[in-house]
C-alpha cells in the first residue's frame, strides 16, 4: 500500500488511459506518439508546478523541452517528449498534477497521482493499484488489452537499423 514514484511505468498508464478515452480505436496521431516514432523527441524535465503544457514548452538556460525532429520520424526514440505532446492534444494542457491524477486515475480506476505532470515518467501510485490496473488489462477488461503488439516497432539500435534510441 505504500505509494511511491513509479517512473517509467507510469507509461502503461497514460497509454491505458488514451485507449479508454478512445474507445480502443486510436488515431494515427495517437499511433505515433505512443510508440515514440513521432519525431517529439526533444524533453529533459518537469518544474514543480508546471501544467502539462508549460512542461511541454518549457525552455530553460539548462533544460529545453518541447523539440521535434523530423529525421526521427518513423524511428523509434525512447523519449517523454513524445507522450507531453500527445497529453496536449488530449486536451489535458492545462493539467498540473492534482488534476491529472484525478483525470487518468478516474479513467482507469485506480488512486494515482502525479509528482510532476510528465505523462511518462511522474506517476505515483501503490503496487496495489498498480496491480489492480494490470489485471484489468491481462483480463481483457480494458480496451489497452486489444491493442497489445498492435503496432510493434523495434526499438533497439542495435539490432534495428531505424531505431535512434534506447535505454
Amino acid at each position: 500500500d505504500t505509494v511511491m514514484a513509479i517512473a517509467s511505468a507510469s507509461k502503461w498508464l497514460y497509454a491505458g488511459y488514451v485507449a479508454e478515452r478512445r474507445g480502443g480505436t486510436p488515431t494515427a496521431d495517437d499511433r505515433s506518439l505512443l510508440n515514440f516514432t513521432s519525431g517529439w523527441t526533444g524533453f529533459d524535465i518537469c518544474l514543480p508546478g508546471q501544467t502539462v503544457a508549460q512542461c511541454q514548452s518549457y525552455d530553460g538556460l539548462v533544460f529545453h523541452n518541447g523539440g521535434y525532429d523530423a529525421s526521427h520520424v518513423g524511428r523509434f526514440n525512447y523519449s517523454g517528449g513524445h507522450m507531453q505532446k500527445h497529453a496536449l492534444l488530449m486536451g489535458l494542457g492545462d493539467h498540473a498534477n492534482a488534476a491529472l491524477g484525478r483525470e487518468i486515475g478516474g479513467v482507469l480506476g485506480i488512486d494515482m497521482s502525479y509528482t510532476q505532470p510528465q505523462l511518462a515518467g511522474g506517476v505515483a501510485t501503490s503496487a496495489t493499484q498498480y496491480g489492480r490496473y494490470l489485471q484489468r488489462l491481462t483480463a481483457g477488461r480494458l480496451q489497452m488489452a486489444q491493442l497489445l503488439q498492435a503496432d510493434a516497432v523495434c526499438t533497439n539500435p542495435a539490432t534495428c537499423p531505424g531505431a535512434v534510441y534506447s535505454p
